[in-house]
């Protein structure tokens, strides 16, 4: 079996050697050498067994499956170090490598054991002794990360790393003339201080929490003034529940946060693609894919927990930083000279033809209330294994509605469109009953932006002019609602 492993491993090598060879240069050459190489001594071993058979050597056997163990691990721990992120083709040859590279050591442990027979024996317990020993630890870690579900033990995918890295901002690039931080946040620089300056509230959406206004006139912004709390936004962009998870787990923790805010847009964050999610061999990536394995994690995750606490353990040095910082960033006065329409929505230009907002906004209503959202088992998996990542820090839902639930007149307009019955509060009901069920405490923004009072020409204007983010207004309302809704230590 080792040596037809190793066999299939080579020709996938062949098979492949040209977009490999042009992918991986150098390297994929010496991997299909070893292949060749281990290929070859696994076939030399199988015909000397079977030449001259080592029944006789009774210790043999064993000495064998206990070097098979610690050729897995070897394999398991090579592939984790070169090769990610996981793809099978990388997996099938890793196979062949380690099976080749088995078989053939019965060459070397014959040999080696005619010569030295006690050392050989003190070589393989040691290997042995260390392989099991890693082995347990990835089993014991996942067996307590399952008992007992904690910020250090959080598991997130590759896809939704993947999409943050893509899709955050540039640091430094600058929005309505303030820049994004060197996290590639919309906000000031981020610390680890909490015990020095009250309670922290980390905020994680997407381009909600990214922003469409100036930076004095975002709700977290006006939030802090609020509450004279400080509030760090972790917004993305193009983000879903899967990425709000890996922010928690991977970003936001290590900041030592008091709470945590998780903005759910039932606009589109219920209708992310599910391949991300549901890749193929998921078993294999949970053990060859980096990301997945605990022994991996963990220690990546403390080092990053080290390096905050380094970066906010002179108080007074990161005081004068974050002033430094904030010393060219406009007021809110200011940004409303710079930008006009933050007070008066009249003054916009839309974002979108109105043909085509009214096109979006009439496929996204017929995709959330003309039945029931795509996908929300995403949404409710991401929201646990967030809630498992916070361990005992809170964490509260903010439900940010589309804008046609807001607004009577564009909602008759995208029925209109739709052309079948619409449950204009479908999201919300489900999502409302799920978050009740499992104990979260949540906002839902509805109620209170319907509440708004209308201006002149009947509209609320909380969003944007044909477009589907906050306006300032939609901002300080948002801001004004978190502030009776989340809880504070007096």
């Amino acid at each position: 079996m080792a040596c037809g492993l190793a066999l299939r491993g080579l020709g996938l090598a062949l098979t492949y050697r040209v977009p490999m060879g042009f992918v991986h240069g150098a390297s994929f050459q010496a991997a299909a050498l070893a292949l060749a190489v281990v290929a070859g001594l696994a076939l030399l071993a199988l015909w000397l067994e079977w030449r001259s058979p080592s029944l006789d050597d009774a210790d043999l056997g064993p000495a064998l499956l206990r070097w098979a163990l610690v050729v897995c691990v070897m394999t398991w721990v090579l592939f984790l170090l070169f090769a990610q992120p996981f793809q099978r083709l990388h997996f099938d040859l890793a196979l062949g490598l380690g099976a080749g590279a088995w078989a053939g050591s019965l060459l070397a442990l014959r040999r080696l054991r005619a010569v030295a027979p006690g050392t050989m024996r003190g070589v393989e317990l040691v290997a042995f002794s260390l392989c099991t020993a890693l082995l347990g630890l990835e089993l014991g870690l996942r067996a307590y990360a399952g008992l007992s579900p904690s910020p250090l033990t959080a598991r997130v995918g590759v896809g939704p790393r993947e999409l943050v890295q893509r899709f955050r901002c540039e640091p430094g690039e600058v929005r309505f003339g303030f820049p994004c931080n060197s996290r590639g946040f919309y906000d000031t620089e981020f610390f680890r201080d909490a015990e020095a300056e009250g309670e922290l509230i980390v905020s994680i959406g997407d381009s909600f929490s990214v922003g469409a206004v100036p930076h004095a006139w975002h709700y977290s912004t006006i939030l802090e003034e609020l509450t004279g709390r400080r509030v760090y936004s972790m917004g993305v962009a193009g983000i879903g529940p899967p990425e709000y998870a890996y922010l928690l787990a991977e970003e936001a923790m290590p900041l030592n946060p008091d709470q945590i805010l998780v903005a759910v847009f039932v606009g589109n964050d219920l209708m992310v693609d599910e391949a991300l999610h549901e890749l193929p061999d998921s078993g294999l990536r949970s053990w060859f894919q980096r990301d997945q394995v605990l022994a991996w994690v963990i220690p990546d995750r403390m080092a990053r927990l080290r390096a905050e606490v380094a970066r906010g353990a002179d108080i007074h040095a990161m005081q004068g930083e974050r002033m430094e910082a904030e010393a060219g960033v406009a007021t809110r006065e200011e940004a409303a000279a710079a930008f006009p329409w933050v007070l008066d929505p009249s003054l916009e230009d839309g974002t979108l033809s109105e043909e085509v907002f009214l096109e979006l906004e009439a496929e996204r209503a017929l995709t959330m209330c003309g039945q029931d959202p795509p996908a929300m088992d995403i949404a409710y998996r991401s929201l646990l294994a967030a809630r498992d990542a916070a361990g005992g820090v809170p964490l509260r839902v903010l439900l940010i509605p589309d804008e046609f639930q807001v607004e009577d007149g564009l909602w008759a307009q995208v029925q209109e469109l739709a052309k079948e019955p619409l449950e204009r509060d479908r999201p919300q009901r489900l999502l409302r009953a799920w978050l009740e069920r499992e104990g979260f405490e949540y906002l839902d923004l509805l109620p209170a932006l319907r509440a708004a009072e209308p201006l002149e020409d009947g509209r609320r204007h909380l969003y944007h002019h044909l477009d589907t983010h906050f306006n300032a207004r939609g901002n300080e309302l948002t801001a004004r609602a978190l502030a009776d809704f989340l809880t504070f230590d007096r």
